[in-house]
């Protein structure tokens, strides 16, 4: 059941109708592609989209329990390093955005609802805290994406 809900949501959010606004897939393409490189703050659509793939990523590997992924908080592997980043179309973040939830809903579906309540090896949570949190990063980076997607249309 829980497996199910956790699955639930992460589509609602990626391409369904979840109800705290739009989703992530039509937030993203309903986009001025101008506004993507804008930075609002410390960071751009661009920026926060490649950073919830790298953290989704960052999922994927745990869920597969690959110990030795780790991702440090303020790094190039959390935030990409803006010359990097230029180097990516909006395109191909939106193809790695893709593929990240296709293998994030098939790694979903291949655990055991007993696994959801171990620790993560080197880590101090379970597994059903990260996939809850997963989903909450990603609504917490949806709504800042709204958030400069309205600031561009009004300052126009």
């Amino acid at each position: 059941m829980i497996l199910q809900e956790l699955k639930k949501q992460l589509q609602d959010l990626y391409d369904g109708k979840p109800w705290y606004g739009p989703n992530l897939k039509d937030s993203l393409d309903s986009l001025d592609e101008n506004c993507i490189e804008e930075i609002v703050g410390k960071h751009s659509i661009k920026d926060l989209l490649a950073h919830m793939i790298n953290w989704r990523q960052f999922v994927i590997e745990k869920l597969s329990r690959n110990e030795a992924f780790e991702i440090e908080a303020d790094s190039n592997q959390d935030w990409m390093p803006e010359e990097l980043l230029r180097d990516i179309s909006w395109e191909n973040l939106k193809e790695l955005l893709e593929i990240t939830q296709n293998n994030l809903l098939k790694a979903i579906g291949q655990l055991d609802k007993e696994m959801l309540t171990e620790t993560i090896s080197r880590a101090k949570y379970s597994y059903q805290y990260l996939l809850f949190g997963i989903i909450q990063h990603d609504v917490y980076h949806l709504g800042q994406i709204n958030i400069i997607k309205r600031a561009w249309k009004e300052k126009d």
